[in-house]
């Protein structure tokens, strides 16, 4: 039974963060009797539910990898009160794989700034992408939600221009 995980790696760590990638349970967790999961997204998020453990462990007591995805879901949004001002600058996407071959998908949001819709890459003898099941319907948001527009260059009368 495999198991995978991803990390942004060093291109966007930020200085003294671990995230969940090395974190087992959080980011990846397999058992060779009950199946495997996967994660990607807000990694903070992700450790405080124990993501993939949850996701694994709630497959073991008879929940399909779709049901078993959705809670784990669920309880990062009962970590915020259900308070979608604040949960919309979060996403989290789970790969699920059971030992018997069945498969889910599922993320917090739809998609993202950057992908209209999240999907998972499925091969089960035809290579295809298929979309995430959605907790929430709508895109997440990045976060700042401001970013201030500053000049690329100093005006020319400024202190820096000199």
């Amino acid at each position: 039974m495999p198991g995978v995980t991803t990390t942004s790696g060093l291109a966007f760590k930020l200085p003294g963060r671990v995230g969940d990638s090395p974190i087992i349970g959080a980011g990846c967790y397999t058992d060779q009797d009950v199946g495997s999961a996967g994660a990607t997204g807000s990694g903070e998020e992700n450790i405080k539910v124990a993501g993939a453990h949850t996701i694994v462990e709630n497959m073991r007591r008879g929940m399909s990898p779709l049901e078993a995805g959705m809670d784990a879901l669920k309880r990062i949004a009962r970590n915020y009160n259900h308070d979608m001002t604040r949960l919309r600058f979060i996403d989290m996407i789970y790969y699920i794989l059971r030992k018997d071959g069945a498969y889910a998908g599922v993320s917090l949001w739809q998609g993202s700034p950057r992908h209209e819709k999240h999907e998972i890459a499925v091969h089960d003898g035809t290579r295809r992408m298929e979309p995430t099941v959605a907790l929430f319907p709508g895109i997440s948001q990045d976060f700042p939600p401001f970013r201030p527009n500053l000049p690329k260059e100093p005006a020319k009368d400024s202190v820096y221009a000199k």
